[in-house]
């Protein structure tokens, strides 16, 4: 389960990123596809487990994304690697607190954060991990959320979403 959303996209499709995302299996199935003056179709996935670029934003697709899928988008588009590393320090019980400057946004947003890893995603993390594999699972992370960022780039519209 998860978001799946196509987007209209004047991004390079050469770029390294786009080949990295591709080459790790990540939308492999989906290359870019030439529309017509210099637009590409964009496939993004976003699955509802603990590589969820929404819930490490504070975001909710069936809110956020549906008032303004730009603005949602290039929220998460824009998760520093700081909270990406918080983030997982968390769920794998290696930090308690964020950081001082993680959180510019309201405490609303930060308890909805707090309410995800709660509720969802601390059982999924049960297991104990090694640093290396830790390490692996932030750099996905960082990798899905850079993709995300050059699409942006040349952002059109959202043209499918599914959630």
């Amino acid at each position: 389960m998860g978001a799946d959303l196509y987007i209209k996209s004047k991004a390079d499709p050469d770029a390294e990123v786009v080949r990295k995302m591709h080459k790790n299996g990540e939308f492999e199935n989906f290359v870019p596809k030439k529309l017509k003056d210099g637009v590409y179709l964009y496939y993004f996935r976003d699955s509802y487990n603990d590589y969820n670029l929404a819930w490490i934003a504070g975001k909710c697709y069936l809110l956020d994304f549906k008032k303004d899928p730009e603005a949602f988008l290039r929220a998460l588009a824009n998760v520093t690697d700081e909270r990406i590393e918080w983030y997982y320090k968390i769920i794998y019980n290696r930090a308690e607190e964020p950081p001082e400057g993680i959180f510019d946004e309201t405490d609303e947003e930060r308890m909805r954060v707090f309410e995800v890893i709660e509720s969802l995603i601390r059982g999924l993390a049960e297991e104990p991990v090694t640093d290396e594999e830790f390490q692996e699972i932030i750099d996905y992370v960082k990798g899905k959320r850079d993709y995300l960022k050059h699409v942006m780039t040349g952002f059109q519209s959202v043209i499918r979403a599914w959630f």
